[in-house]
C-alpha cells in the first residue's frame, strides 16, 4: 500500500514537471510572437492632413493657400483619414484607420487606439467636449442630417438604438422599449415619460437639465414639460420650445417667405401654467423673435426685432413693462440682477422692475460693452472698465482714429486663451506691404498682461462668448 502511494506521488511529480515546463515554453512562445508583431508594426508609413487656419481642407488645394501640414505615422500603407476636428486649428483631432481606429491628438501629437473597426459605411463625425480640447465620442451619421448611432469614449459602449432626435449640444432621444434621453456631456441617461408614436421630437434644455420635448404627428402635437410630468399646449402650436424652467416659446406659423428662410418665434409661453406672456398680436413685425434672460434673481423679457444677424432688442420686466427699446446687443450688459444700457453716450442702470438707478453722463466717448466691461474712449485712448470694480485696462497699441468703427458684434472674451479682444472695421480701407486691411483685432492677455494687434484683410469670423 505504502509502496503503490510512493509510485502515484511520483507520477503526480513528474506529471508536474512536464506541465511545468510546458507552460514556460508556451509563455516563450507568446513572448515572441507578441515581439515579432512588435517588429513588424513599426510605424513605417505616413498619411498627410492640410488644414488652413479656419480648420478647412479644401482652401489647401487652392495656390498660395497658408496650411498646417499634420503628418501621422502608421503601421500599414494603406491607412486613411475618415473624419477630424479642429477648434480654430488650436486643437485638431484625426480619426484614421490602420489596423483599427484610432484618434491622433495632433496638438500632443499622441495617439489613442480605440477598440473599433473601420465597418461602417456611413460617416464618421468626431464629438468632443465642451472646452473642444478632448474628444469624448464618435457619431456615425448615414446622412448629414441624420445619427444612426454613438460611441463613447469614456464608457466604451456604443448606443445603437433608434435615435429619434438629436442637439449636440445636449445629446440625443432615442427608443429602447420607450423613450430615454441620452446627454453626450455626462453619459447620463434618463427615461421619458412619453409615448413613442410621434414623428417628430424636439429636445428642449437648460445647461444640463432636460426642461421637455416637443412632439408631434400629423394634426396632433404638444410640448411634454419633463420637470412637472405634463402635456402642455396641445395641438395649439407647430413648434414649441423651452427657454428655462419658467418660460416656452412658440411659433403657429411658418413665416419663411417674409423671414429669409427662418421661422419666428411669435409666442412667449409660461412653462408653469397654460399663459401667453406676449402673443404676436403684440408685435410690430412678423420676425421678431422673444427671448428671457435671467440673472442673479432677476428677470428680463427680451424682444429680438426683425431677423437679422445681429437684431435691435426691446427689453420688458416680467411684468411687461418697457424698459429700453431698440438697444443693439453690445450696448447692454447684465450685472449683479441689473441691467446697464448705452442710450445717446449715457451709460442708465436699471434693476428688474425698471427703475432707473442711475445716468452716468461722464464719459467722452462710450462705444459699447465687452461682456461685463464697458469699451470707452477717453483722449483717443481705448479703454476697458469693470462697472463694479473700476478697474481700467488701457490697450495701449490703440491710437484711435476718425477711420475706426468699434464693432462690439465681433469683439469677444475667451476664457480658454485668457484673452480680451476688441474688434475694429476701418471706413477706409488700410494699404500696408502690398496688402489691403479692413479691420484690426487687438487682443489683451490677461495672464501676462500684454496686447497683441491683428490686422483682418477680409472679415471678422471669431465671436467667443464668455
Amino acid at each position: 500500500m505504502i509502496r503503490n502511494k510512493k509510485i502515484i506521488i511520483s507520477i503526480i511529480a513528474i506529471l508536474l514537471i512536464v506541465l511545468l515546463g510546458t507552460s514556460y515554453f508556451i509563455v516563450q512562445m507568446l513572448e515572441n510572437k507578441n515581439q515579432d508583431n512588435k517588429e513588424n508594426n513599426k510605424l513605417n508609413y505616413e498619411i498627410k492632413l492640410k488644414l488652413d487656419e479656419e480648420g478647412d481642407e479644401y482652401n489647401c488645394s487652392l495656390p498660395n493657400s497658408n496650411c498646417t501640414i499634420y503628418k501621422i505615422k502608421t503601421e500599414t500603407k494603406d491607412a486613411k483619414i475618415l473624419s477630424y476636428t479642429d477648434y480654430k486649428n488650436k486643437y485638431v483631432f484625426i480619426l484614421y484607420d490602420d489596423n483599427g481606429l484610432k484618434i491622433y491628438d495632433a496638438k500632443k501629437e499622441e495617439t489613442q487606439e480605440l477598440n473599433l473597426k473601420n465597418d461602417y459605411d456611413g460617416n464618421y463625425e468626431l464629438f468632443s467636449n465642451q472646452d473642444k480640447d478632448n474628444i469624448i465620442g464618435i457619431i456615425y451619421r448615414d446622412s448629414l442630417s441624420n445619427i444612426e448611432k454613438y460611441y463613447s469614449l469614456n464608457t466604451k459602449k456604443t448606443i445603437n438604438k433608434k435615435i429619434l432626435s438629436a442637439n449636440l449640444d445636449y445629446g440625443f432621444l432615442y427608443e429602447s422599449n420607450g423613450l430615454f434621453a441620452y446627454n453626450i456631456y455626462t453619459d447620463k441617461e434618463e427615461k421619458i415619460n412619453l409615448e413613442p408614436i410621434y414623428d417628430e421630437y424636439k429636445l428642449s434644455f437648460d445647461s444640463d437639465k432636460l426642461l421637455g420635448i416637443y412632439y408631434s404627428k400629423n394634426k396632433e402635437s404638444g410640448y411634454y414639460n419633463i420637470l412637472t410630468n405634463k402635456k402642455m399646449y396641445e395641438n395649439t402650436y407647430i413648434e414649441i420650445e423651452g427657454i428655462n424652467e419658467n418660460y416656452l416659446r412658440a411659433l403657429k406659423n411658418n413665416h419663411l417667405g417674409e423671414c429669409n428662410g427662418w421661422s419666428s418665434y411669435d409666442y412667449l409661453l409660461s412653462a408653469k401654467e397654460e399663459k401667453v406672456i406676449f402673443s404676436e398680436k403684440e408685435k410690430s413685425n412678423v420676425c421678431d423673435n422673444y427671448f428671457v434672460k435671467e440673472q442673479s434673481g432677476s428677470t428680463y423679457l427680451l424682444k429680438l426685432k426683425g431677423f437679422q444677424a445681429y437684431p435691435t432688442i426691446d427689453i420688458y420686466t416680467k411684468d411687461k413693462k418697457l424698459i429700453a427699446s431698440n438697444v443693439d446687443n453690445y450696448n447692454l450688459s447684465y450685472i449683479a440682477g441689473n441691467i446697464y444700457i448705452i442710450n445717446d453716450n449715457v451709460l442708465n442702470e436699471y434693476d428688474s422692475s425698471g427703475n432707473l438707478i442711475e445716468s452716468n453722463k461722464d464719459y467722452n466717448k462710450l462705444l459699447g460693452f465687452l461682456s461685463n466691461e464697458l469699451v470707452y474712449l477717453d483722449n483717443n485712448k481705448l479703454y476697458l472698465k469693470n462697472i463694479k470694480t473700476n478697474n481700467n485696462i488701457e490697450f495701449s497699441k490703440i491710437n484711435w482714429s476718425s477711420n475706426y468703427i468699434y464693432e462690439g458684434r465681433f469683439s469677444y472674451v475667451d476664457l480658454k486663451e485668457n484673452k480680451k479682444c476688441i474688434a475694429i472695421s476701418f471706413k477706409e480701407e488700410i494699404k500696408e506691404n502690398e496688402k489691403t486691411y479692413r479691420g484690426l483685432e487687438s487682443c489683451y492677455n490677461t495672464n501676462t498682461k500684454t496686447f497683441t494687434n491683428k490686422y483682418i484683410e477680409y472679415g471678422f469670423t471669431n465671436q467667443i462668448w464668455d
